[in-house]
């Protein structure tokens, strides 16, 4: 099946700065990708080239098999929609979602009935004639999506849609998003660079660095099996630790890690003697006892809680470990806080074995 979306080989410089560089990608019609990264990853640009706003130096863009490069943006049929809603500020709600369907000169009929069924979707009747100042944030969102599914694109690109609005409504919001994507069934390509929205809304993330796609997937795979030191990193919360392979045979490896000899049973490793590699494992996936056992954890190391922060349904720990290594710990927050000597449990199947050479997903 070919792709809805096709990027091959993108690339864009500005002087000697390389913004995207040699980017391949496709979407899947109904698919909701995101473009995930730091701020000067790229992200945003590759956005700006799909729209047609900005001229790839090299590379192709397709859309539904059409070759796009040399298609003006307002002929691309895709909808963009701004971090800061670009909204028209001496025009009401009505005539701001209807101003697209104005340029394309459909009838008054047909303009009033496809703004009317867009914002009742959207929850926004009976605003029809208010003014962007009149609106809260989460209202010129709603206003700016509107003005971009009105037009019914192939293709929906938004570039950082819910940053301007506060942590609670963000989230409201971008549960909203992807019901309407779903209801639409409109290909989407998002960005963002909050990894928790990511996670949240997306079928498949691509995460970036300076210009360079790391890795591509799901967001259960991005997050539990990332390819590199800087996706395990970026994602969530890691603890990466440089290991020793000290010991290795079938279905087993024992590793030095961080003053610790730590075996684990693992089926299709194939690690030598004193190889060094990166290994995670999530702050959730580490448990705090009092006294060593090996009922609840497979493998328990001394540590020192260091101090904690509070965080309301869980409580986070930075426990030392005796050679001075710090690793983070997530638990439901207790009736009480723990403190001092602790043993640090974990089972081998949390733990992620990390590229330390391999630079991005290919």
């Amino acid at each position: 099946m070919r792709a809805h979306v096709e990027i091959r080989r993108l690339t864009k410089r500005f002087g000697e700065t390389v913004a995207v560089e040699d980017l391949s990608l496709e979407v899947q019609k109904g698919e909701f990708i995101t473009l995930l990264g730091p701020s000067g990853c790229g992200k945003t640009t590759t956005l700006r080239m799909i729209a047609g706003f900005v001229e790839p130096d090299r590379g192709e863009i397709y859309l539904n098999g059409r070759f796009l490069n040399n298609v003006p943006a307002h002929r691309r049929n895709v909808a963009m929609v701004f971090q800061s809603y670009a909204l028209f500020p001496h025009m009401n709600v009505f005539n701001n979602v209807a101003y697209g369907l104005k340029l394309r000169k459909k009838s008054r009929q047909e303009i009033g009935k496809r703004v009317r069924e867009v914002l009742e979707l959207l929850n926004m009747e009976g605003m029809e004639k208010r003014y962007p100042h009149q609106l809260s944030g989460g209202q010129q969102q709603r206003v700016a999506l509107a003005r971009a599914l009105v037009l019914e694109p192939e293709a929906l690109l938004m570039d950082e849609p819910l940053s301007n609005l506060d942590a609670k409504l963000r989230v409201a919001v971008r549960n909203e998003l992807k019901e309407l994507q779903k209801h639409f069934g409109i290909t989407t390509i998002y960005v963002t660079h909050d990894q928790e929205e990511a996670l949240a809304i997306s079928d498949k993330i691509a995460v970036m660095k300076e210009g360079i796609l790391q890795q591509l997937g799901d967001p259960w795979e991005i997050y539990r099996h990332p390819v590199n030191r800087f996706v395990a990193d970026f994602i969530g919360t890691a603890n990466l630790l440089e290991a020793v392979v000290e010991k290795s045979g079938p279905g087993f490896v024992e590793l030095g890690i961080a003053g610790e000899h730590i075996l684990i049973s693992r089926e299709g490793l194939d690690l030598a003697i004193g190889q060094k590699i990166l290994i995670n494992i999530r702050p959730e996936n580490l448990r705090l006892f009092k006294e060593p056992t090996h009922v609840m954890s497979e493998i328990t190391v001394k540590g020192r809680i260091k101090r904690n922060t509070y965080m309301g349904r869980t409580i986070q720990y930075w426990v030392q470990m005796k050679d001075g290594t710090e690793l983070i710990v997530e638990e439901h927050a207790p009736e009480t806080v723990l403190d001092g000597e602790i043993y640090i449990g974990f089972d081998s199947k949390h733990i992620e074995f990390v590229s330390m050479e391999r630079k991005c997903w290919v």
